[in-house]
């Protein structure tokens, strides 16, 4: 197993409603202060950082800066799907995790070999990252692109920390 593998964790103790409440408010107003979440839940402020330092302990939640990609300047999700040989899929996935456009890199069982959700500021954009950049990697024998023309649902604040 290597470092990048993501470990099961079963926490000590299980979530309660309070526990629950916290993580509704957080996810209605990622943004909250402990103490305005405190005012809502009737508790006081130490109680709330408490128990958010505890999520954050036992790795329930991860306190983290995000931006919508548009924000960050791309208009366009594409998932990109990898053929690979003649290199470790492994080192291939590795590079690819390097490069700023590309926001996730999932090894699969079977062929495709790697997927990809990538990012790019234009159609012209995402043809140089997939036909050159990625493309043009040792190891990659193949991509296929499928651009995303809408995007119906997505939960960013579900991951792997």
């Amino acid at each position: 197993m290597t470092d990048s593998t993501i470990q099961p964790f079963r926490r000590e103790r299980p979530l309660d409603e309070f526990d629950l409440a916290i993580l509704a408010a957080l996810r209605a107003a990622p943004r909250e202060t402990s103490k305005a979440i405190a005012e809502q839940l009737s508790v006081s402020e130490a109680t709330v950082a408490a128990r958010i330092r505890a999520l954050e302990g036992d790795r329930v939640i991860k306190v983290m800066a995000q931006s919508d990609f548009r924000a960050a300047g791309y208009q366009i999700l594409a998932s990109v799907d990898l053929h690979t040989g003649g290199r470790s899929v492994q080192e291939v996935a590795q590079e690819l995790a390097a490069l700023e456009q590309v926001a996730l890199v999932s090894i699969l069982m079977g062929d495709p070999s790697i997927s990809l959700m990538v990012m790019a500021a234009s159609l012209e954009d995402l043809q140089r990252l997939t036909t050159s950049t990625i493309a043009g990697m040792r190891g990659v024998r193949a991509v296929e692109t499928t651009i995303f023309s809408e995007i119906i649902k997505y939960r960013s604040e579900l991951g792997a920390l």
